[in-house]
């Protein structure tokens, strides 16, 4: 088997009212 590794971004839109979770931990955001 082999195994990758290797960097990335993601963009996403805050949504009011909505809880932000990354990695298993919620993040405040307004």
């Amino acid at each position: 088997m082999k195994i990758r590794t290797g960097f990335g971004f993601d963009v996403h839109q805050l949504v009011e009212g909505r809880e932000l979770w990354l990695g298993g931990i919620r993040l405040e955001h307004e």
